[in-house]
């Protein structure tokens, strides 16, 4: 977590939408939040840390280069704190509500895909199905 949130986390708003760069450059935390090896709390604290030293080098530095990369680092940060409240906010959701794991949170799709289509499956599989973004993270998802 500190090698992310003191170096990795410098690309992260610019890549975290990117298959092929996230997997590098993402948090992958999630894992690690999931299994119990961290918290979402110590998480945060560790960000909240980085985004305070941060600042105090912006706020300290003469350096105009060293200004835009640590502002920059710290819209990455920004970014990620984003995500962990959008976590949060989530988990919370599902433990109040746990049938929105089965079910359409906007009841209009219900009428959607009635009928399961094998063939889209296998292309979504495949990572075939003509929609550039899915194609490229379920073949980076086959990779690994």
């Amino acid at each position: 977590m500190n090698l992310f949130i003191q170096s990795l986390s410098r690309g992260y708003l610019f890549v975290v939408s990117k298959p092929q760069q996230a997997l590098s450059d993402s948090g992958r935390l999630s894992s690690y939040i999931t299994y119990g090896n961290l918290s979402i709390k110590q998480v945060y604290q560790a960000y909240q840390h980085k985004s305070v030293l941060t600042q105090e080098q912006i706020k300290s530095s003469s350096d105009e280069r060293q200004i835009k990369s640590r502002s920059s680092h710290l819209r990455s940060l920004k970014a990620f704190s984003s995500r962990l409240h959008r976590h949060c906010h989530f988990i919370q959701k599902l433990e109040s509500r746990p049938e929105i794991e089965l079910t359409n949170q906007n009841t209009e799709f219900d009428q959607v895909r009635q009928t399961i289509d094998q063939n889209y499956i296998t292309k979504r599989e495949q990572g075939m199905t003509g929609v550039p973004l899915v194609d490229a993270g379920m073949r980076c998802l086959a990779q690994l």
